[in-house]
């Protein structure tokens, strides 16, 4: 008998070993480094899709570190990673690489420094290789190798330009002439700055001297920042000047066309070099309503490109227009006045995107999914409910973001009717995406229809907050920044486009044009079409300089103009933390608010982990968590849950949702599925209550206020829909009906903020004298009071509990189901708060 069964196991285990071959694959990673020195440096791996995961190296052979990934996915075809040191400290290529899945088992060796994945250790090129090279001065370059040389003369190296002309090197400077690996060739003459250069090294492969070190530099700032405000077309009534900022350049070429698109060129002119870097053309006729790119030539090779100060486009934006800006403003465009409008803290901040507002047929919206569309009147769902604009004068909200609205490229503006995009991919930042306009093709229509959007909603007591996107670009190689100036709008690391916004390049603020170039756009927006705030994606990207100079400049403009963003990356950045705009800098921030991510992962769960619990839906010990969200991030003496961070609560951008990730209304679906629909509505409105009735500026997505869902069609909830089609992206507005207690819910939040100055405090020090948090309360309840008069009590327990009050008679304002400004009933000494609501109760 017992050898029955061990015969049965034996067939058990043959069988599930024969099934688990054909269902994975292993990968063993060989790597090797030049000086052996493997300390904290591991691998990041990911799958197509997935998100990725550390992984340490676990053995050694003759070659180097070695370590095996297991894949479980038979329909994989390769995988990708990166060799990195620690925490992201450091990375060997800065840039993605695939390991293709061929075969059961896959043995791939890497070599520090090289891109190459190769097969086997025989098939490795072991010959000593250039590191990096790169012009740190006008005539010094900075080379390191792998293996150390023993330098003897000049004549080991040689400096060629791209025609094959050699640059004549004076002397080297190295610490270690008998074991160099890191030194500096100091030239006779400063190279020239329009041409590309090599590196070559007797023994060594040959290397393209990178100009990165040297656009950071204040020798090239000197000699190449141009700080006038007349960059890109001048029209004047008998004359039409053009300047270009193109310092690499060797020669720029204006061409005019009669249309936005085709084959219908008119002439093309060269233009003349003038100072600071800039290419100039005044030609003496009034080329209004014409088109326009640049050709430019940088080390023999030529790029058209669109003018990056263009202020009107045609069809795709694949040209600039000359335009006279007046022309496009709507009647009375200069006498309609902004709404009145004091502290940060004052705003309710509603986001939405343009198509998601009225495409659905449920808005009862004509114009679907343009700029007119946001501000059509009297439109109704199938119940007679109000949509569109007048939902929003309805809900109370004082600002709309509005999700990209600059040309960007992944719609094709010539039939865009069943395309979508979140609109995350610039591609021309001076001018109104094309595809929500009335007319693509007519350069003006976007700008004009824009306007009349922002004029309509200043009418209706509604500013305007336009999503900017400047931390990287659609394209990159081939961007019209890169097209116009090689390399310069960018960070590099080790020769290649680094990618802390996770598509594929980011943008190097720091440098003195990048900056000008981000400060004239947001300050063009402002004066232009009068927007009234800036919300920065990635703002963690930026450095801290740049988004003061931000600040400063739009104070000049308006000083009510919002400013805040994301304080953080998608991936690492080559450019230090300490000088990035990253949560942690908060308090080196002026006058710039940031997303608070710790309320929002506190109230509903990390948004990462789409069954994570938080305080409102159920999750132990988040107490001190929500504390500090009240305290708008600052510091309070009652409140220990992390380092504050805020240095005034108009820096706390208070939220719990947003277009990325799930709605709130999904999140709490996924993270209580055993919950009834009444529990998870009473878990949306308390996640609400904490976000209006905390310190700070209140943030909400556009339809959470009626419980906004983005279903799959085979199940589960669209957490991405950047480019999902209208029938997950739209707001369904007969659920306005469905969900019109939810609506007067938020409603009344509004009204009661609005009318409640205490809940707008601006300073630490007001929040710190004036809030109170009662103490030796039951788990999962939070409660302070503000002076001696108002008491807001969140209870997440899914029991009841008695509160003891303060002595006097208390009037309440917002219980479990209703909110607003008109007292609901009378209580002394104890009150009951329901489970999983709010209550807020004034003396």
């Amino acid at each position: 008998m017992v050898s029955i069964l061990k015969k049965i196991l034996i067939f058990l285990l043959f069988i599930f070993q024969f099934i688990f071959s054909y269902a994975s694959s292993i990968v063993n990673v060989h790597y090797k480094r030049y000086n052996n020195d493997y300390s904290n440096w591991n691998l990041w791996v990911w799958e197509n899709g997935k998100d990725g995961k550390a992984v340490e190296f676990t053995g050694s052979d003759d070659y180097g570190k070695i370590t095996t990934i297991k894949i479980n996915n038979p329909n994989i075809s390769s995988i990708g990673f990166i060799i990195k040191k620690g925490e992201w400290e450091d990375k060997d290529i800065g840039k993605d690489r695939f390991i293709p899945i061929k075969n059961k088992i896959t043995n791939v060796y890497l070599l520090e420094g090289d891109e190459t994945i190769y097969p086997s250790k025989e098939s490795v090129n072991f010959l000593p290789k250039i590191k990096n090279a790169s012009f740190v001065s006008n005539n010094k370059v900075e080379f390191n190798l792998t293996t150390p040389i023993k330098l003897t003369d000049i004549s080991m190296f040689k400096i060629i330009d791209n025609s094959n002309n050699e640059i004549k090197i004076k002397s080297i400077d190295c610490k270690n002439y008998k074991n160099c690996s890191n030194a500096i060739l100091i030239l006779e003459k400063p190279f020239d700055i329009s041409k590309n250069y090599t590196l070559q090294i007797k023994g060594f492969k040959d290397i393209s001297i990178s100009k990165d070190s040297f656009y950071s530099s204040k020798e090239f700032e000197n000699k190449y920042f141009y700080n006038k405000s007349d960059l890109g077309v001048t029209l004047k009534k008998d004359s039409t000047s053009f300047k270009v900022w193109a310092p690499t350049a060797e020669k720029v070429v204006l061409n005019v066309f009669k249309e936005g698109a085709g084959e219908n060129l008119l002439f093309s002119t060269p233009m003349e070099k003038i100072e600071k870097g800039c290419w100039y053309l005044k030609i003496d006729k009034n080329l209004e309503n014409f088109y326009y790119t640049y050709s430019i030539t940088t080390s023999n090779t030529t790029n058209e490109a669109v003018d990056l100060y263009a202020k009107a486009l045609g069809i795709n934006g694949k040209r600039g227009m000359i335009i006279d800006l007046n022309k496009t403003n709507p009647k009375h465009w200069n006498s309609i006045k902004k709404p009145k409008f004091k502290n940060p803290t004052d705003a309710i901040v509603y986001e939405i995107h343009v198509r998601d507002f009225s495409m659905d047929n449920s808005s009862g919206i004509k114009n679907k999914g343009k700029f007119l569309g946001m501000v059509e009147k009297n439109s109704k769902n199938s119940s007679g409910l109000s949509t569109g604009l007048d939902h929003l004068k309805e809900l109370g909200v004082t600002h709309i973001q509005i999700l990209p609205s600059f040309d960007y490229a992944s719609i094709n503006e010539e039939n865009s009717k069943n395309s979508f995009n979140w609109g995350y991919d610039p591609e021309n930042y001076n001018v109104p995406e094309g595809s929500y306009s009335s007319n693509p093709y007519i350069g003006t229509v976007r700008i004009k229809e824009f306007k009349e959007m922002v004029q309509e909603l200043h009418k209706n007591g509604i500013r305007v907050i336009m999503d900017v996107v400047f931390n990287h670009t659609a394209k990159t190689s081939d961007s019209n920044f890169n097209k116009t100036v090689p390399d310069y709008f960018y960070r590099k690391e080790n020769g290649n486009f680094s990618n802390a916004s996770g598509c594929g390049n980011e943008t190097a603020s720091e440098r003195a044009m990048v900056r000008k170039y981000i400060v004239d756009s947001v300050v063009f927006w402002a004066k232009e079409y009068k927007i009234d705030g800036f919300r920065f994606d990635l703002m963690g990207i930026h450095d801290i300089e740049t988004m003061n100079e931000i600040r400063s400049a739009l104070n000049k403009v308006d000083p009510t103009i919002i400013i805040y963003g994301e304080p953080w990356t998608a991936s690492s950045s080559p450019y230090p933390e300490e000088k990035r705009a990253v949560k942690i800098n908060t308090s080196k921030l002026n006058g710039i608010g940031v997303f608070n991510d710790d309320i929002r992962d506190g109230i509903k769960g990390h948004v990462f982990n789409a069954t994570g619990k938080g305080f409102a839906t159920g999750l132990q010990d988040q107490e001190e968590r929500i504390k500090f969200g009240v305290v708008g991030a600052c510091s309070h003496p009652q409140v220990t849950y992390a380092e504050p961070w805020a240095k005034s609560p108009t820096q706390s951008i208070n939220y719990v949702s947003a277009h990325d990730n799930l709605t709130l209304w999904d999140k709490i679906a996924t993270s209580n599925k055993e919950d009834s629909r009444e529990t998870r509505v009473a878990m949306n409105k308390l996640s609400a209550s904490i976000v209006f009735l905390s310190q700070g500026i209140p943030f909400f997505q556009g339809g959470e206020e009626i419980l906004r869902s983005k279903p799959l069609p085979n199940g589960g909830f669209d957490e991405n829909s950047y480019k999902s089609p209208d029938s997950i992206n739209s707001i369904k507005w007969d659920e306005k009906t469905t969900n019109i207690d939810v609506f007067n819910y938020y409603k009344g939040l509004i009204a009661f903020r609005k009318a409640t100055p205490k809940l707008r405090m601006t300073s630490q020090k007001e929040i710190e004298k004036n809030i109170v948090f009662f103490e030796n309360l039951p788990k999962n309840v939070v409660a302070f009071k503000i002076k001696k008069n108002l008491i807001v009590i969140f209870n997440a327990n899914k029991e009841e509990i008695s509160f003891n009050l303060p002595k006097g008679d208390w009037k309440i304002f917002i219980n479990k189901e209703t909110a607003g400004t008109k007292p609901l009933n009378h209580v002394k000494n104890v009150v009951s708060v329901p489970a999983i609501s709010a209550m807020v109760l004034k003396k």
